[in-house]
């Protein structure tokens, strides 16, 4: 990467981050050399201002995909209350072993059972965190409260049992005690 393609990198991210996408892109549009980075930026750029069909366009004609690519398209469809259409990208993301190879990490794993929980989606959600090589309070919690919110008391005082079993008992008990009034 040469000092050019780097200050026009920064340059787009900087002119993105400043809400200027005009200028983002066309600096983007005007680079010789474009890099992983260059893509993304402006990818990010497109997204955090709205411009959703555009960076859709962009997506699919990027030569590279990577994490910070699929990142901007869940966030940014996210952030402007697109949610089914965040969700397939988080679920295409996962598909594509961008999120899969994370998965025994024990924050990564925690993060996908409880998106998945969110979006309802309970077979990823627990298909997730039976992924998980080592599992946390945090990634027991989101499943647990999945069950308990969605009427499966009987689930949920299952992994408590099974929490419990791990000592990792405090925290979660008012998740418990919620599931019972029902």
């Amino acid at each position: 990467m040469t000092e050019s393609s780097f200050g026009k990198n920064r340059l787009i991210d900087v002119y993105g981050k400043c809400g200027f996408l005009e200028d983002a892109c066309k600096v983007f549009h005007h680079m010789l050399h474009r890099n992983t980075f260059s893509w993304n930026a402006v990818l990010s750029a497109l997204t955090k201002c709205g411009a959703l069909d555009a960076a859709l366009s962009l997506f699919k004609c990027m030569p590279e995909l990577d994490q910070c690519s699929w990142n901007s398209m869940v966030s940014g469809f996210a952030q402007r209350d697109c949610f089914e259409e965040a969700l397939r990208f988080f679920v295409d993301m996962h598909n594509e072993d961008f999120v899969s190879c994370y998965s025994l990490d024990v924050y990564m794993g925690s993060a996908l059972v409880d998106m998945y929980s969110k979006c309802g989606v309970v077979e990823s959600a627990q298909g997730a965190f039976d992924d998980m090589g080592v599992s946390n309070v945090v990634s027991w919690n989101s499943l647990i409260t999945y069950y308990e919110q969605n009427g499966h008391a009987g689930k949920a005082l299952g992994f408590f049992v099974g929490l419990s079993l791990m000592r990792i008992l405090w925290l979660v008990w008012l998740v418990l005690v919620q599931a019972y009034p029902q």
